[in-house]
């Protein structure tokens, strides 16, 4: 084999990961908001009790994912600063593309996934939970991912001493 063929399939097994956290992550916001809206619907039109679940949860069971799958996760990488940079930066630009396209969609141009109930001072902030939930599901789980990464390599360096 010369080394050009060699090169070629090194790139193709390094690009195999990228595309697999690009889907995970596109996946994961696509149940997300699903689950969300469902509960918006639900919230808006069945009765007016706690659905904080999707919230709250979704952000929370995505640090646990993240922690469980780690490994898979980086699956032909082996976990480097490089490889968490880069998933981190995948999961920062999806959640910015969803949230801000859900968002603008929602709150700017008035084109609702779930049709906000109007009129009244009780409603004045009718429809915030759309944002809130971008920069929850994207920002909680990154920040409690690096922070998590930074305590596991900190673990590993004080195990081996």
């Amino acid at each position: 084999m010369d080394e050009k063929a060699v090169n070629e399939d090194a790139t193709a097994i390094q690009k195999k990961p990228i595309r697999f956290q690009i889907g995970i992550c596109c996946l994961y916001h696509v149940l997300s908001w699903g689950l969300f809206s469902l509960e918006d619907y639900l919230w808006e039109y069945v009765d007016s009790g706690d659905y904080f679940f999707a919230f709250w949860g979704m952000p929370i069971i995505a640090c646990i994912l993240y922690f469980y799958f780690r490994k898979r996760i980086y699956r032909l990488q082996s976990i480097t600063w490089k490889g968490n940079a880069v998933f981190f930066l995948i999961w920062f630009v999806v959640s910015l593309v969803f949230g801000f396209v859900i968002t603008l969609m929602t709150c700017e141009y008035n084109n609702w996934i779930v049709r906000q109930h109007t009129g009244g001072w009780e409603y004045f902030l009718n429809g915030i939970e759309y944002p809130l939930f971008g920069i929850l599901l994207g920002a909680g789980p990154l920040i409690v991912a690096i922070l998590g990464e930074i305590a596991i390599r900190i673990g590993c360096a004080l195990s081996k001493k």
